[in-house]
């Protein structure tokens, strides 16, 4: 590590700096609300003591000698805390893609905080926003945990633990050589976009289906039933769902995996950065079955899941800059469909505040991607973010999208309790 410069960014770290570059694409934005007081005054000090324990909330990105680095450099007083009013009608979704079109700069900072809250301040929205880089869903969820409670420790005069986490190292160093390169899928026949507008007109639209307890938990009983895990139901109902709408009779998915646990090294869940993989897999969807897709979709995840534990050889910063920014020029969606699933999200319990609602969402931009479902599990409910570039998608084929896999997941729990 060069003392001036920091610590190299890793493969993931490095794809997600390069595909920032292309007007924010991947930023991620997570949206945890609460009731309970709160002053923007505490947020402020607690957001301060939050940046001083995790050095790469101190960073910046840097590059030298066609690499990238994450400097620790930056003061807190250029973190950017926003207190306001929360406006009446303001939805989750809405809020949520106010901050994935406001870029952050890296080479500035690589987070920021807004509060909303109601003119009584008794309810709140908390909106963190991060580079892609230095976040995946486990940090995402541990520092808006302990955020909250740096917030509750300064009410209650509780002593918090005052030690400064180490800096990571980057995935690789936690993570055995490959013998062999992951599986590539075939592409299939591209879905062109509705209309081509510069990358800087862009934005990210974002729908977002709840689905309720009950049904949450029915889903999740069925599947089990099924031989399924819920993330693979999730992603058959997706794939079904993107059929229908026409986006392809085969179609390619790309799923976000952490590898924390799967790395030869385990990375705890305190650690902050960004820990991930992602896998593509390409499955016909025509007059397929629910089950069917999703046992499929199932059974080539996991013979994926070995190879993507193992380190892959490093590649060139120019190369998958050329490779990433060529994405500028696409007219279509060349990498199909995305899924992102969380997991179940929990929070410490608190005495001063009520969770009561989770959400997240990324950037999607540059169009490489049809849809990307962001899918949160909390308080037994489950959020659904679907993510999608304007106008480069059809905002009306996306509520139809929604309200397909609403139905098809509803279809599953009905055929499924009148099966024997």
């Amino acid at each position: 590590m060069s003392q001036s410069l920091g610590r190299p960014l890793g493969q993931i770290e490095t794809s997600m700096a390069l595909m920032h570059e292309l007007n924010g694409c991947t930023q991620t934005a997570s949206l945890l609300s609460f009731d309970g007081p709160l002053s923007g005054t505490t947020l402020q000090r607690a957001a301060e003591k939050l940046h001083w324990r995790h050095p790469l909330l101190q960073s910046r990105i840097v590059e030298s000698a066609n690499a990238l680095y994450f400097k620790a450099d930056v003061p807190f007083a250029q973190i950017k805390v926003y207190n306001h009013t929360l406006l009446a009608g303001q939805t989750p979704a809405q809020l949520l893609q106010r901050q994935l079109d406001s870029v952050l700069d890296p080479q500035k900072h690589l987070w920021r905080l807004l509060l909303l809250s109601t003119p009584n301040r008794s309810r709140h929205h908390l909106l963190l926003t991060c580079h892609h880089s230095i976040a995946d869903a486990v940090s995402l969820a541990q520092l808006l945990g302990e955020l909250l409670s740096l917030c509750e420790s300064q009410q209650t005069g509780a002593a918090l633990s005052s030690q400064q986490e180490p800096l990571v190292s980057a995935l690789e160093a936690h993570m055995d050589p490959a013998v062999e390169p992951q599986p590539t899928c075939e592409t299939p026949g591209p879905v062109r976009f509705l209309q081509s507008v510069p990358l800087a007109r862009r934005r990210t639209g974002v729908r977002r289906l709840v689905l309720d307890s009950q049904t949450s938990n029915e889903l999740r009983r069925l599947a089990k039933a099924q031989g399924l895990s819920l993330n693979s139901l999730l992603a058959g109902a997706l794939l079904k769902a993107a059929g229908e709408v026409d986006l392809g009779k085969q179609i390619r998915i790309n799923t976000a995996v952490s590898l924390r646990q799967r790395a030869a090294q385990p990375i705890g869940d305190a650690a902050i950065g960004c820990f991930i993989g992602v896998a593509s897999h390409c499955l016909a969807v025509a007059a397929r079955p629910l089950t069917s897709l999703a046992l499929d979709y199932q059974r080539q995840l996991h013979a994926t899941l070995p190879q993507m534990a193992k380190r892959q050889p490093e590649q060139d910063l120019e190369a998958m800059r050329t490779r990433i920014h060529s994405l500028r020029a696409y007219q279509s969606f060349a990498h199909g469909i995305a899924l992102t699933n969380h997991g179940i999200i929990t929070f410490p319990h608190y005495r001063h505040f009520q969770v009561f609602d989770y959400a997240n969402a990324a950037s999607r931009v540059v169009g490489n991607f049809a849809v990307a479902l962001h899918v949160t599990g909390f308080a037994s409910e489950l959020s659904l973010c679907f993510t999608f570039p304007v106008p480069l998608m059809d905002e009306s084929r996306i509520r139809l999208m929604k309200s397909k896999m609403r139905q098809i997941l509803l279809d599953f729990i009905s055929t499924s309790r009148e099966t024997p």
